[in-house]
């Protein structure tokens, strides 16, 4: 095994590590533990800039350069119409289904106008801060493990990105996961959005040329999502996950539209 390969597998362990003992950390710190909840919050922070801190330290051993930030382009900015509309085309697929009887009462309890003002700044605002959050991963995932595959070529690299990343993501989806709760999607519905999502994460890195543009896109998709979820009744896990899935289809549509499936589109962002 060559130096390069050693040292990418050995990222590979350490990073699935992290996601392990988070996962650990997780199922042992119940929410009825007094500082539960803050200390919950705290190693997720750590467990998602673990795995940034872990591709910065083997970038920096072997002398990648990480474009992490740029200057935003109009395109940058547009990001959050763009998580919006998907989210929203993927509510109004589940209309037919019924996804309308009964609203959350934080919906009932609020104006329209007080509800429109409320939701866009606090959409604005979770975009912004999650986005230094997501940025964690970002480094790591579209970042380091990007420079170390992309010689193998866009879709294979893309591929086994997005596959490697579903699966650090398991183990906390495995442990967080309530089916009497309407607050977590299942673990399978959990990989597929990963998978599906991966596509634009990886067009938003390379379009934008930064990895705070993927960052930016991944934190503003997962605004959008919340923020879909106060659609429905609290009580509602199943229709909850009918977003998800339609989130899923309209993730997927999108990527076919923008030929994100093509080589030949790589090969003039690569």
């Amino acid at each position: 095994m060559t130096k390069k390969k050693s040292s990418l597998v050995t990222s590979l362990v350490v990073v699935f590590l992290i996601s392990v003992l988070y996962a650990f950390l997780l199922n042992k710190l119940s929410p009825d533990m007094q500082g539960g909840p803050i200390l919950i919050q705290f190693f997720g922070i750590v467990y998602l800039w673990g795995a940034g801190v872990l591709g910065l330290i083997f970038a920096k051993r072997e002398g990648i350069s990480l474009p992490i930030f740029k200057k935003p382009n109009k395109t940058f900015w547009l990001t959050p119409l763009f998580t919006l509309l998907i989210i929203g085309l993927a509510f109004v697929v589940t209309i037919p289904f019924g996804i309308l009887n009964g609203q959350n009462p934080v919906i009932e309890n609020m104006g329209g106008v007080a509800l429109t003002f409320v939701a866009v700044i606090s959409y604005v605002v979770i975009t912004i801060l999650g986005s230094f959050l997501f940025l964690g991963e970002e480094l790591y995932w579209r970042g380091y493990l990007l420079e170390k595959l992309k010689k193998y070529g866009a879709l294979r690299m893309i591929g086994t990105i997005a596959i490697l990343w579903a699966l650090w993501q398991l183990p906390f989806l495995l442990v967080s996961y309530d089916p009497m709760s309407s607050s977590m999607k299942g673990p399978g519905l959990g990989i597929l959005t990963n998978l599906a999502l991966t596509p634009l994460l990886f067009y938003y890195r390379l379009k934008g040329k930064s990895i705070f543009s993927s960052a930016f896109f991944h934190s503003s998709f997962m605004a959008a999502m919340v923020f879909g979820f106060l659609l429905f009744p609290t009580s509602a896990p199943k229709i909850i996950n009918m977003l998800s899935l339609a989130s899923i289809g309209v993730l997927l549509v999108v990527s076919f539209a923008m030929k994100l499936f093509s080589p030949s589109t790589w090969k003039k962002l690569l």
